[in-house]
């Protein structure tokens, strides 16, 4: 038999190869779009799903859904997913295990699609349990089928209405025993709406089951809800998650509380760089400091957010592990203080180029586009990944650039999440990635940074903190160019791009306009002035950033 573990990032390992990034994993989150559970299962007193199921027409896949779909032909693959399945529910409900029947979803002998999956994933259930000890048996003729319907043609005929659904199956569905055990766990390979387990529970119920639990490989449904909070083609990527990671969850939110509360007024974090850099361990340097206590004392109140954001699918790197930007470390030893703690969400930050950042005007004339997309794409082709603060304008050419060239893309924003507040009643909660990020991610060779997990986290204005992510932007690269930018008395976010830059000692480039705006010649003047060099085009404005040494 295959072992099957799961990893602190949830993914679940059946022997050689990752099943999925298991839903259950995101199970305890209070807020709706991420809650997975028995919600809208009457008579279910528990669910689980072991992963999200992907149909083809999602453009995505997990090895879960190739072997849901693979069940349907095989019932030598319930000797794999039945055995993962039994892991999950003695994780679940051991404490009831020995007192429980398990109960496969029927099927009627005349109905198509050939064998019973659930009969098949049942037996495995049941025998990998009894190896581990428990006396559980199981029923498969508890509850029969009447008729040869499928939970197909009932959907067709109900289309949304899910009592519709509940009421035709169960009318469909006849006890034809009593149990003599005071628990039931329902076995199937795939939920949508629910409405087939809903019915078979209330049958349960009137055979004797005090409590019912359901278990199933994959649902499909739930993915239309939490994809407002994640991003599916980041989130089952196992390869983005190192399962060596070093740090515990209390030791991350005592970090990350330690990086908001001491934002402003402490000043130690810059002299962090060099003992990391010799080796010692941020937490040990910060659990010395007396003033940590107080990070300490407040790292409760942000411990649920940082657990929600890591079953979201974000990686905190904090100060000194591998994957942290050595170059944005190195800018602690300057005048600038970088965080002690960033989010990645994407590719890991694994350099081989020290990336470039390229940032500029919002609204941009056309030759500012053209050599912002020319910027990015240049540097795409010599294999240096381009750093973004994610906005319109000259950033979203440059990756558009990049991408043409099957470059890497970075993007830079001050959180991953926000919280939105719903106004109807019942007044819900949801989690919703940023706009910006959201659709960033959503194409490949991609990744995303930032400062917070939630926006509101951070105890301060969206503003500050945008304006605060320049630092980031300018850190983790090793030049910073700037094809266009228009002079702004207030709220200029590339005077801070560039005031960041040159404090911590980059070599910040601005390209010459090619055209007579006013306030576009006024910002090169002004930025040139401050210590900015000057680049004629595109391909000279890529030749000083990689001619540069950072370190």
């Amino acid at each position: 038999m295959p072992a099957v573990a799961r990893c602190f990032w949830g993914f679940l390992h059946l022997g050689d190869q990752i099943l999925c990034r298991s839903i259950d994993w995101i199970r305890g989150a209070r807020y709706l779009p991420c809650e997975v559970s028995s919600a809208g299962l009457p008579n279910v007193d528990d669910f689980v799903a072991l992963c999200f199921y992907y149909s083809k027409e999602a453009g995505f896949g997990n090895q879960a859904s190739l072997e849901t779909l693979r069940l349907k032909k095989s019932a030598e693959v319930a000797k794999w997913l039945g055995i993962a399945m039994a892991f999950v529910i003695e994780d679940r409900w051991s404490s009831d295990l020995n007192r429980a029947v398990v109960v496969p979803m029927p099927k009627h002998p005349e109905e198509k699609k050939g064998y019973n999956q659930a009969l098949e994933l049942a037996r495995v259930v049941v025998d990998s349990l009894t190896q581990q000890g428990y006396r559980i048996v199981l029923e498969d003729d508890v509850v029969g089928k009447k008729l040869p319907i499928s939970s197909t043609e009932i959907r067709s005929s109900c289309r949304k209405d899910f009592d519709c659904a509940v009421r035709r199956h169960e009318e469909n569905l006849v006890v034809l025993k009593q149990l003599d055990r005071p628990v039931a766990v329902i076995i199937d390979d795939v939920r949508t709406t629910g409405a087939s387990v809903a019915a078979l529970a209330k049958k349960l119920r009137e055979a004797g089951a005090r409590r019912v639990y359901a278990a199933v490989i994959s649902r499909d449904a739930v993915i239309k809800d939490v994809g407002r909070c994640i991003v599916k083609e980041i989130y089952e990527v196992h390869d983005y998650y190192d399962d060596n990671y070093p740090y515990t969850l209390d030791e991350l939110a005592e970090i990350y509380s330690a990086a908001i509360h001491w934002r402003r007024e402490w000043g130690p974090i810059r002299s962090l760089a060099a003992k990391l850099k010799d080796g010692a361990e941020l937490i040990g340097l910060l659990r010395q400091l007396p003033s940590f206590s107080l990070a300490q004392q407040k790292a409760a109140e942000l411990r649920g957010s940082l657990e929600l954001a890591i079953k979201l699918g974000a990686v905190p790197l904090p100060m000194g592990w591998g994957e942290y930007p050595k170059l944005l470390m190195e800018y602690g030893r300057g005048v600038v203080d970088p965080p002690l703690l960033i989010f990645r969400m994407g590719r890991p930050l694994n350099f081989v180029e020290w990336p470039v950042a390229v940032v500029g005007t919002r609204d941009p004339t056309e030759s500012g586009l053209k050599a912002a997309a020319e910027v990015g794409r240049l540097l795409a082709k010599r294999g240096v990944p381009v750093v973004t603060g994610l906005a319109r304008g000259v950033d979203t050419a440059a990756v558009k650039g990049a991408r043409s060239a099957g470059g890497w893309v970075i993007g830079v924003w001050p959180a991953l999440w926000r919280r939105v507040l719903e106004s109807t009643e019942p007044r819900r909660t949801h989690i919703v990635l940023y706009r910006e990020i959201s659709y960033f991610l959503k194409r490949g060779n991609s990744t995303v940074v930032a400062e917070y997990a939630f926006g509101d986290d951070a105890r301060r204005g969206f503003d500050q903190m945008l304006a605060a992510r320049n630092r980031i932007i300018s850190g983790m690269s090793r030049a910073v160019i700037i094809p266009e930018s228009r002079y702004r008395e207030r709220g200029w976010g590339t005077k801070y791009q560039v005031k960041y830059g040159i404090k911590a000692g980059r070599v910040v480039i601005v390209m010459k306009p090619s055209t007579d705006a006013e306030d576009v010649w006024r910002a090169f003047k002004y930025f040139v002035d401050r210590g900015a060099v000057e680049a004629k085009d595109p391909e000279d404005a890529v030749e000083i950033a990689l001619s540069t040494n950072p370190l």
